[in-house]
């Protein structure tokens, strides 16, 4: 009895057994079909572009743009915490001498125009440079000229707050104007022409014997 009992044992776990694959068959691989291979492609595509890695990080596309603003937003208000200088031109009429004198002064919370940067403008077309020359830490001038010997002098000159200027008002026509957004003053007298304007660092000076126009487009090339 106890030998028939364990044999229909034995048949009853063999048969509730039975769907469960042999291991060797554990290495075959279902197929899915194209639809369904398609659409996880698409999914797998959606999240390459919906999440980007920032170091050991994986994050939302959209939070890394907002991250990405941020820091710029943040280096923006960097730059603009550095105060440009503020120049105020003190000006007198000087009835007796024909001219407009001129001193500045200079609001200068960085402390920008302690270091002097020699600015070189774009030569104008058609000119060669005929001379150049450099005070350290002072000044910087240059003169170039054309073949029919057209000349325009440059001169960039810091500490201003310390110059004086005397602007000729009688042999010729001297009128306010800006240069690059700077106030400053343009003088044409017979075949020269000039401008004068300041950043607020440096004093700048183009000058000549051709148009006022060439003058003009060469001051706006100075920054």
């Amino acid at each position: 009895m106890e030998k028939q009992l364990r044999a229909a044992l034995f048949e009853a776990v063999k048969q509730e057994f039975s769907c469960i694959p042999d291991a060797d068959d554990f290495n075959e691989q279902d197929t899915f079909s194209g639809s369904f291979q398609t659409e996880m492609k698409r999914i797998s595509r959606l999240a390459d572009r919906n999440y980007v890695s920032v170091g050991r990080h994986r994050i939302r596309r959209a939070a890394a743009m907002a991250l990405i603003a941020a820091m710029l937003m943040a280096a923006a208000a960097g730059a603009a915490a550095i105060r440009r200088p503020i120049v105020q031109w003190l000006t007198k009429d000087n009835k007796a001498e024909g001219s407009l004198d001129v001193s500045f002064k200079v609001d200068d919370p960085d402390g920008l125009t302690k270091q002097f940067t020699y600015i070189k403008p774009e030569v104008p077309a058609g000119y060669e440079v005929i001379y150049e020359d450099k005070v350290e830490g002072q000044q910087y001038s240059i003169i170039y000229q054309n073949e029919e010997g057209e000349e325009i002098s440059y001169l960039q000159t810091g500490a201003i707050e310390g110059l004086g200027l005397g602007l000729d008002k009688e042999t010729g026509d001297l009128q306010e104007t800006k240069v690059n957004g700077y106030k400053g003053y343009a003088y044409s007298s017979n075949d020269n022409n000039s401008l004068i304007w300041s950043n607020g660092i440096y004093l700048f000076h183009v000058g000549g014997t051709c148009s006022m126009e060439v003058i003009r487009e060469m001051a706006e090339k100075t920054y």
